[in-house]
């Protein structure tokens, strides 16, 4: 009697867990294109969400879809920079506005946003904005260099 209870509860348990299957994907919708390439940009001080000027902006879309509950990541991977260190700065904000993120990009992979909570089925929009910080020194040479780069969004998705 002992044997067959285990039996019959460990068969039931194992159709619950194996008749389901749990699947995510994330999709990136880039209005202006992944690549970011400046090469005219003049100082200034730090613009506001409605600055169309001077500024490098991109706005793309992040979609989440499917069972899973996922963490997404947004980097920038710098593969050029011509300006000085600490002179080009960012600001990642949502689709309304609100900034979430700020800083400077200088080389390599820089995270713009990490661990962005995303329920199973939901899509968000972002705008990135780059410009050349304005310094209380000549800034003469900065101008007319080149930043060239690429956006990534990474995710890690809730396992069950």
């Amino acid at each position: 009697l002992g044997i067959s209870f285990s039996y019959f509860l460990l068969a039931d348990s194992a159709d619950k867990d194996s008749t389901r299957v749990y699947a995510g994907r994330l999709d990136i919708s880039f209005i202006q294109g992944n690549e970011i390439n400046t090469e005219v940009l003049y100082p200034i001080p730090k613009p506001d969400f409605n600055t169309k000027e001077k500024i490098y902006k991109n706005r793309f879309t992040v979609s989440t879809e499917g069972t899973l509950e996922q963490n997404v990541a947004i980097s920038f991977n710098i593969l050029e920079n011509q300006f000085s260190e600490d002179m080009i700065r960012y600001s990642l904000y949502n689709g309304e506005g609100i900034e979430l993120s700020t800083g400077y990009l200088n080389k390599g992979l820089e995270t713009l946003i990490d661990n962005l909570y995303f329920k199973p089925i939901e899509t968000r929009e972002f705008v990135l904005i780059v410009w050349l910080e304005e310094k209380p020194f000549e800034q003469i040479e900065e101008q007319g260099c080149k930043l060239f780069g690429r956006i990534h969004v990474n995710s890690k998705q809730y396992g069950y």
